[in-house]
């Protein structure tokens, strides 16, 4: 490296002519060979963090689709977006957990607003009472909104110029398809789990298409993945009966608070509409900021 980095005409006609076999490239690699056993080590040390590193753990799990679940980082955020995302999958919010845990304070680390749960980031971000009937509603139905959107203007149906002016009606239907928007399947026995985002009911082909979203906290998805394939069962049973159809089946977009996906997602989406699944993820993470800042400031005002 001293050599390298002297100046002079001689040195840099030396350096020039240099062709991998002398001291001077060896020295050069193994430079990067350090460089990168320094960057494993402190991806390893990540991962291993008990709260920074519960992130980096789900991306590598066998069922977690990386490349889709990391889509938001280039879908044009801001800066200051893509940082506070970062800091919420990293939970290093200042949250009463996050005091406790990380910076050693001796405090109540219960949740300031409902007072039971364990105020940390997941808490605020998918389970906070304060925010239950309006923002989460709000995160998860902008998810269904885009992809019903997606589906109107696929299948020739009268839809907005932008989806996010989009406001589903409950039925709408020309003579290739009929797309139902929250509505209440009627059965001839009572099925707990009857009212589906959206039906996509093919008529030719005399096929539905049950679709369900659901925003969980990322730790969640597969297990969320697991439950709504048994909560639809029987509902697919009962429609392909009742409206005499050759096929139904549950289509399900279930995306993480943060992004994180499985390999199946992809699959599903594309089975119902030809929308980015990039899309879709991006717009539950931004719903994710938009909740943790409010939640945030609910916090704030209490204690004043």
């Amino acid at each position: 490296m001293y050599f390298m980095e002297k100046p002079g005409r001689l040195y840099d006609a030396v350096k020039a002519s240099e062709n991998g076999s002398t001291s001077l490239r060896l020295t050069t690699a193994a430079q990067e060979v350090g460089e990168a056993e320094t960057h494993l080590s402190k991806e390893r040390l990540w991962k291993d963090k008990a709260l920074h590193g519960v992130y980096p753990r789900l991306l590598v799990k066998d069922d977690t689709d990386v490349e889709t679940s990391l889509s938001w980082l280039r879908a044009g955020l801001t800066a200051e977006t893509e940082g506070f995302v970062c800091a919420i999958q990293d939970q290093v919010v200042k949250t009463r957990a996050y005091e406790r845990t990380i910076l050693g304070r001796d405090i109540d680390d219960r949740c300031r607003m409902c007072g039971q749960a364990t105020e940390t980031i997941w808490h605020l971000s998918t389970s906070f009472p304060a925010l239950a009937k309006k923002d989460y509603v709000e995160r998860h139905n902008s998810v269904p909104k885009l992809l019903h959107w997606n589906i109107l203007r696929e299948h020739g149906l009268e839809f907005n110029a932008a989806w996010y002016l989009h406001n589903p009606q409950h039925v709408v239907e020309n003579e290739h398809v009929k797309v139902y928007w929250d509505l209440q399947i009627i059965t001839d026995r009572e099925i707990p789990a009857n009212r589906p985002d959206i039906v996509l009911v093919n008529k030719q082909a005399r096929q539905v298409q049950l679709i369900d979203v659901s925003v969980p906290s990322d730790a969640n998805v597969k297990e969320k993945e697991r439950e709504k394939v048994q909560k639809y069962h029987d509902l697919t049973l009962e429609v392909q009966k009742l409206w005499s159809m050759r096929k139904v089946t549950t289509v399900l977009i279930i995306v993480g608070a943060t992004g994180i996906v499985t390999k199946a997602f992809r699959r599903h989406v594309n089975s119902v509409s030809q929308v980015k699944p990039e899309l879709l993820v991006k717009t539950a993470v931004m719903g994710t900021t938009r909740i943790v800042r409010r939640s945030l400031g609910l916090i704030a005002e209490s204690a004043v």
